[in-house]
């Protein structure tokens, strides 16, 4: 993470530092995840975002695009209203600390997350872009993940014998709590 943060500093510039808690909410039978469809609350610095996503559509073996609805919510409670009227609970809580480069057409985003390490994400316009970009970082194709970090999340905490939906928490209190490095 470090030798990526460092690159993106002096490549791209000085990024943006943004901390983020997702509440991931679904029905009782997770129907909205078993059709690979979420709705997401994410606060950022303070601010809630609203977030519902497609199924993903995988380009190659490990880069995918969906369509990404997100905007902000005037009123939070008004928000948790609507999803708890619908009967959806929250199913997974997560955190992560991302820095956020952007640069003419693509953006970087290096994300730190409890229990499963740091990850770089790429946004460009097509899929060679996305390999100008990984081959820039120092990367390889090959190191790409199709999973999302939900699924990443779950395998971790599976393997250390921790709850999963619908009371997964990925949050750096619990890891701590859980002295998982």
């Amino acid at each position: 993470m470090n030798r990526a943060l460092a690159w993106c500093e002096q490549h791209l510039g000085k990024g943006s530092r943004l901390e983020q808690r997702d509440e991931y909410y679904d029905t009782a039978g997770e129907d909205l995840r078993n059709h690979d469809l979420s709705l997401r609350l994410r606060t950022v610095n303070g601010k809630t975002l609203v977030a519902m996503k497609s199924p993903r559509v995988f380009l190659t073996e490990n880069i995918h695009d969906r369509i990404e609805l997100e905007f902000a919510a005037a009123d939070r409670s008004d928000v948790l209203q609507t999803i708890e009227r619908y009967g959806l609970k929250p199913t997974a809580i997560t955190e992560k600390v991302r820095w956020k480069f952007e640069k003419d057409d693509f953006t970087v985003m290096l994300d730190q997350l409890p229990f499963i390490g740091c990850f770089a994400e790429i946004e460009a316009p097509n899929v060679g872009r996305i390999n100008d970009v990984v081959a820039m970082l120092g990367l390889s194709p090959s190191d790409g993940i199709n999973k999302n970090y939900s699924e990443l999340l779950e395998d971790k905490l599976t393997q250390l014998g921790l709850p999963l939906r619908p009371n997964l928490r990925a949050t750096f209190s619990e890891e701590a709590k859980w002295k998982v490095v």
